[in-house]
Parts: C-alpha cells; sequence; structure tokens
C-alpha cells in the first residue's frame, strides 16, 4: 500500500501554474485597461492657491490640443461672478475703463475660435508674478483677501508663421476673494502701467479688447520674424 501523499502529480502541477500565469496575464490587461483609460480633456491645476489660477491662464493660452469651446469653458471657471477688469489708464483712448466676466469671456471666445479657424497660428503667454499675499493695504469689507502682483507680461501671438504681435513688459495685479470650498477665483484683474511714458495698445487688456471687437491684428508691436 503505498503512503498518502498531498502534493499533487507532476502534470497537474504544472497546469495549475500555467493556468494561474495565464489568468494573472489576462487580469493584468484588463486593469490595464480599466485604470489607465485614455483621456484627453483639459486639466488645469487645482485652484486651492491663487498662483494656482495664474499657471491655468498660462496653460489654456498656450494650450495647442483643445478646442475653443473647452478652453473657454476653462478660462471661465477661473473667476469670481462679480469679477471686474481694469484697462490700463490711456491704455485704449474711448470709454469703457472696465469690463464684467461677460465681456471678459467674450473676448477670449473670439482668440480661442480665431485660433482654431486658423486665424492665429500659435500662441505663446509667460506670466512672471510675485507670490500670492495678504490684500495690503487692508480694506474694509475684504478681509481675508489675496493679491498677486504680476511683474512682466510676455505675450506672442502669430498669425503665421512670420508675422505676428508681441507685448514684453505688461504688468498685472489680480486680487481674491477668500476660497470658497477650498477654491479660489480671480474677483479683479487691473492693467498696471510701467513708470515712465505711457505705450498706447502695448498692454494686455489692449489685446482683449482688439479681440471683444472682432478686429486682427489686435493693438500692439507687431513684427516680422527675421529671416535666418
Amino acid at each position: 500500500m503505498h503512503p498518502r501523499t498531498d502534493r499533487p502529480p507532476f502534470s497537474r502541477l504544472w497546469m495549475s501554474l500555467a493556468l494561474a500565469l495565464t489568468i494573472g496575464v489576462l487580469a493584468a490587461g484588463c486593469e490595464d485597461e480599466t485604470t489607465q483609460p485614455e483621456d484627453d480633456s483639459l486639466v488645469l491645476p487645482e485652484r486651492s492657491t491663487p498662483e494656482a489660477l495664474i499657471s491655468s491662464i498660462e496653460l489654456i493660452y498656450n494650450d495647442r490640443t483643445h478646442g475653443a469651446d473647452e478652453r473657454l469653458a476653462g478660462y471661465a471657471s477661473l473667476f469670481d461672478s462679480s469679477f471686474t477688469f481694469y484697462f490700463q489708464p490711456n491704455d485704449i483712448g474711448d470709454p469703457p475703463q472696465s469690463w464684467g466676466l461677460e465681456e471678459e469671456l467674450a473676448a477670449h471666445a473670439n482668440m480661442f475660435a480665431a485660433q482654431s479657424a486658423g486665424g492665429i497660428y500659435s500662441i505663446e503667454l509667460r506670466v512672471t508674478h510675485n507670490p500670492g499675499i495678504d490684500l495690503s493695504p487692508p480694506q474694509v469689507g475684504r478681509e481675508g483677501w489675496k493679491e498677486i502682483f504680476v511683474t512682466n507680461v510676455y505675450l506672442r501671438l502669430m498669425f503665421n508663421q512670420e508675422d505676428g504681435l508681441e507685448i514684453n513688459g505688461g504688468q498685472t495685479e489680480f486680487l481674491f476673494p477668500p476660497a470658497a470650498e477650498g477654491r479660489f477665483r480671480i474677483a479683479e484683474w487691473t492693467d498696471v502701467p510701467r513708470p515712465g511714458p505711457l505705450r498706447s495698445g502695448s498692454s494686455w487688456g489692449a489685446i482683449k479688447m482688439k479681440f471683444y471687437n472682432g478686429t486682427l491684428p489686435p493693438a500692439g508691436r507687431v513684427f516680422r520674424r527675421p529671416a535666418d
């Protein structure tokens, strides 16, 4: 009588291992499909800091892969419903000296649509700014607000590979109410002139006004890229 053993015959053991490996490979393949979906939607930084909103503006302006509607929706999400933009003094000549969220979004709807339609070849935006700080000096009714001062705005729009527009040296100030549910929004945006003589049409606001009016190219320094 042969002694009893709990070990399966070699052939059964081999088949069990082979089956386990096969199941493991299939499971890994399924996991890759379910845990790593392809998603090409526009993703913006979490709005947990005022600085994240400035980064989001840069990202949306520099984006080349998403449609105009998606970029506009992302841009709209950055602003408080009471948003006001203040133009640089003497920059656009005629009133208005400020506008609200409706006009801000209309200007950018035209900008993003123009790029999608090929009227703008490329947009490049770089914003250099100080860290967000408490509003200084404090203002009654604005307790807990934050501000960011932008020391330099570089904005280049190319209408084709040779011709375009460039703004370099702009300064702006952004104001943010206290975060609601952990998210900041932009409530005020002011173009600030640099010390010295004002240059008409040299600000971010002047560009936005031209897009709002539907006139291209926008005001600014139009240049032709030098030949190589």
